[in-house]
């Protein structure tokens, strides 16, 4: 995956957790571990995080990735990281379905693949 790619796919999730709430401190955990599956430092997910709180609409729409199997890689991820949270938020899944839509992917489809059982990935697999 490119650094662009990387860094939309950084900067997305961060957008993703803080659809309809402010970033919180928890939320620092989540975006370090998914920016350490794309080499980040924590450091950089820190000031990443920071940048994001002090101001939100500096990120901009959704994320369009170089390739569809980056960007349907993406919106997989968004919808497992937001079910392993316990619910899909409506405003998290009216910004994944932009996310899927701008690139050009077919929303049910992804839905659809995300909910079928997986076989166990490797982190670098998780992120296209």
């Amino acid at each position: 995956m490119s650094l662009i790619d990387r860094g939309l796919y950084l900067i997305g999730f961060i957008a993703l957790i803080g659809q309809g709430k402010p970033l919180e401190d928890a939320d620092l955990d989540r975006v370090t571990r998914v920016g350490r599956t794309l080499n980040f430092s924590r450091d950089f997910c820190c000031i990443a995080i920071e940048k994001v709180r002090a101001d939100p609409e500096a990120i901009g729409g959704q994320p369009v990735f170089s390739t569809a199997e980056v960007a349907a890689a993406f919106v997989r991820d968004g919808l497992l990281a937001a079910g392993a949270a316990g619910h899909l938020a409506p405003q998290e899944q009216h910004w994944l379905r932009a996310v899927a839509e701008r690139n050009g992917l077919d929303w049910h489809a992804l839905v659809g693949a995300a909910a079928r059982p997986q076989a166990p990935r490797t982190a670098n697999a998780d992120i296209g």
